[in-house]
């Protein structure tokens, strides 16, 4: 956080010039939501759920042992609380916390019951030992129990838990339909064991010794697991404003795109493209004294396979990234 807080104050105090590209680990899907950089940027993460999208149901396994207790506790109940605001109305989640034995805060239920599920989590209270796999158990009881097309639990812990058959556990998750992914936080953890789940069970690991890292973490995981930020399809680039940085092209030169980041923009952005839906592609605005810009698809095979194929990428991108620079950065590319 102290790193995003940094390019912050370049940009807004030292008329820097900040860009992010799209990917699946850029803007929401990045954990950049409501985060320092977000600030920066003109464009903000989208991801409310589309009537197409399949329906989620969520299970948060929180550690609230002795050792999680401050900061640790307080910013696990911040991020299980900004998951479950993640969420769209049709989703569901449920909250199990755990020491030595589970406690479900809060039953699986629609997310647009958001304030009483919110309001759950802050009930949460560190005490007593670690017994993560009674924990899992009961999360996989309540997701056996919906017919939801997505399934996925995330596991937070700080200490050693005993292994009782963790990879017989998360392959029956797995079997039923459920992904899982786990965070270790501190020294304490174990790092074997977390890892060997979140493989076992087709999720992500993540690893942090600084308990601030943790909201962001489930920020970004839960986008993940809501298959909600990202389109994918044959897009051709539409000029929405006649800025300096498209001098000298025009939208027929410009190579499409097979996919982007769902955004929407800020009041005072300029969207330079976009789509043809009128989401943003490429945008730019002030911030402070510096200026953010952002090209919601990407410039690898994945989705800038014919922007890396175009003669003319490098002169393109050269000149888009000079338009946000200062002046002596410029005189420096």
């Amino acid at each position: 956080m102290r790193q995003m807080q940094l390019l912050k104050s370049y940009v807004q105090d030292f008329g820097g010039g900040l860009a992010m590209m799209g990917s699946e680990n850029s803007f929401g899907l990045g954990g950049y939501y409501k985060t320092p950089v977000e600030d920066v940027l003109p464009l903000v993460s989208r991801f409310e759920k589309e009537k197409e999208k399949p329906s989620l149901a969520m299970v948060l396994v929180i550690d609230k042992s002795g050792s999680m207790q401050g900061a640790p506790m307080a910013l696990a109940r911040q991020a299980a609380k900004a998951s479950v605001e993640l969420l769209g109305a049709q989703d569901q989640v449920a909250v199990i916390a755990f020491d030595g034995a589970p406690q479900l805060v809060s039953e699986m239920r629609r997310a647009s019951e958001r304030d009483a599920i919110q309001a759950a989590i802050d009930t949460i209270q560190e005490a007593g030992g670690t017994d993560l796999y009674s924990a899992m158990e009961m999360g996989k009881q309540i997701l056996d129990n919906t017919t939801a097309k997505i399934k996925h639990m995330i596991c937070l812990t700080d200490g050693q838990t005993e292994d009782r058959g963790f990879g017989s556990l998360t392959q029956a998750l797995v079997d039923s339909g459920v992904t899982v992914s786990t965070v270790g936080m501190g020294d304490g953890a174990v790092g074997d064991l977390l890892q060997g789940i979140a493989e076992v069970g087709k999720g992500r690991y993540y690893q942090t010794n600084d308990p601030s890292n943790v909201p962001q973490i489930f920020t970004k995981e839960t986008i993940q697991a809501t298959k909600s930020a990202i389109k994918e399809d044959v897009y051709q680039a539409i000029t929405v404003t006649d800025h300096p940085m498209l001098a000298g092209y025009a939208d027929s030169d410009l190579p499409a795109s097979l996919g982007y980041v769902m955004t929407e923009a800020k009041p005072t952005t300029q969207v330079v493209l976009a789509v043809e839906s009128g989401d943003p592609l490429l945008a730019v605005g002030r911030f402070g004294l510096g200026q953010g810009l952002c090209f919601t698809s990407d410039l690898t095979e994945k989705w800038g396979g014919e922007w890396l194929a175009w003669d003319g990428c490098g002169k393109f991108w050269s000149q888009v990234l000079r338009s946000i620079l200062k002046k002596e950065d410029v005189e420096g590319m």
